[in-house]
């Protein structure tokens, strides 16, 4: 999944729009088990460590999400 930051907000995978606008993103890999086995942070600002906790959080959400909605164990 990717979070992406703008100003003080974060959003994982950010639509066209939300794009164009970010200040940093941050792409991260989620194995199967939910464990993080890579990241990758670009753009101008940095995110907290908070912040990428909070992103590790939602990565993982997004990814129970998108599991059930293609029925995939």
């Amino acid at each position: 999944s990717t979070v992406v930051k703008i100003g003080k907000n974060l959003f994982v995978d950010p639509s066209t729009e939300e794009e164009a606008d970010i200040d940093a993103r941050l792409s991260i890999g989620i194995s199967n088990k939910g464990d993080v086995n890579a990241m990758q942070l670009n753009g101008d600002v940095g995110f907290t460590v908070e912040e990428v906790n909070k992103s590790i959080e939602m990565a993982k959400k997004s990814l129970t999400t998108l599991k059930k909605s293609l029925k995939w164990n």
